[in-house]
């Protein structure tokens, strides 16, 4: 199986420079991760939609086995927005168990909900030892400028004290559009926590132009149509959706780019985006259509995703997968 270089150092923390006009003695929270993170799918019984927690220790295997060195847990494809604010918390608590026996990075989206809630969650986040937070913003009361939004952070961050905390950016679901260069000057200044942005976007530029700002600063780019693009800008860690089913490919990508093998590496990501358009245009939907195929890739039931999202039945995710496979869009790499 063919791996990239990971790099994951533990939290620590570090003062402001004084040039920066900030109090340098505020100390800061940080989270340095390099490489691919999976945001994983929740398992659910196909029958009663209810977390099938016993798929999590297969999963946290298959996630080492893979080259996977980090999960993030409770996000936009675990469907976090679909759960109990108990059901995220015992959800998260498996996975907490899992990574301490796997040696796993765990991050956690706690946003997107109520704010009491979105606090309660960061704290039990943090209660637990997580690596780090991810906050959706409120998906009604919007933020409409960057103070508005960072002030939103720093209520999670007083919540969560000691954890660094990633904004989730993702405009096409949130509608939340917001210049993310002058949102995280403004989140510097004002969140004590904040680390970093998950960048779910297509516009590399933005994205470049975050990791200019601060060294210590993490962007992870959500976008897997466009890993050899991230790679090539100097982006060096991603969580995408892909790295559960074809974690081989993604993370191929990013090596290849790293050892000057373009060509090859654009190869492989031709390959993976054609993969992805058939899933969607087959399905519906490429993260259900994800999830539905890990029963046949990786041996880990997940059932289905929780209504009103698209049902994608064994049935069909057989026939999608058999297509795959007849068209060679996704040959083995090699070793």
């Amino acid at each position: 199986m063919l791996q990239i270089k990971i790099q994951l150092n533990s939290v620590y923390s570090r003062k402001w420079p004084a040039s920066n006009g900030i109090n340098s003695s505020k100390m800061v929270k940080h989270f340095n991760y390099t490489g691919c993170m999976a945001p994983v799918f929740t398992p659910f019984s196909r029958q009663s939609f209810l977390v099938n927690y016993e798929m999590i220790p297969k999963y946290a295997d298959y996630m080492v086995t893979s080259g996977i060195k980090g999960v993030l847990v409770n996000g936009s494809a675990g469907e976090g927005l679909t759960m109990s604010i108990a059901e995220r918390k015992s959800v998260l608590e498996a996975w907490m168990s899992e990574a301490k026996r796997c040696k796993l990075a765990v991050m956690v989206q706690i946003g997107g909900i109520a704010l009491k809630e979105a606090k309660e969650l960061a704290k039990h986040a943090e209660s637990q030892g997580v690596s780090a937070l991810l906050c959706l913003p409120d998906l009604f009361y919007k933020p409409t400028n960057s103070t508005g939004l960072a002030k939103y952070l720093k209520f999670i961050s007083d919540a969560a004290p000691s954890t660094p905390l990633f904004y989730y950016h993702i405009p096409c679901y949130t509608s939340v559009h917001m210049d993310m260069v002058d949102f995280t000057n403004k989140a510097i200044e004002l969140v004590p926590t904040f680390a970093g942005v998950k960048y779910t976007h297509n516009n590399l530029q933005e994205a470049n132009q975050l990791l200019q700002i601060r060294s210590d600063l993490s962007v992870f780019v959500g976008n897997e149509q466009t890993l050899a693009g991230q790679r090539a800008l100097g982006i060096d860690s991603c969580i995408v959706v892909a790295a559960n089913c074809f974690p081989d490919y993604v993370q191929a990508i990013y090596s290849n780019i790293e050892s000057g093998n373009v060509n090859e590496a654009l190869k492989l990501q031709n390959n993976l985006n054609a993969t992805l358009h058939l899933i969607e245009t087959t399905v519906g939907g490429f993260t259900q259509g994800l999830k539905a195929l890990m029963e046949l890739i990786a041996h880990i039931d997940m059932g289905l995703a929780r209504p009103p999202q698209n049902e994608v039945t064994r049935e069909a995710a057989q026939a999608l997968w058999k297509e795959i496979c007849s068209k060679k869009l996704l040959p083995p790499l090699k070793k």
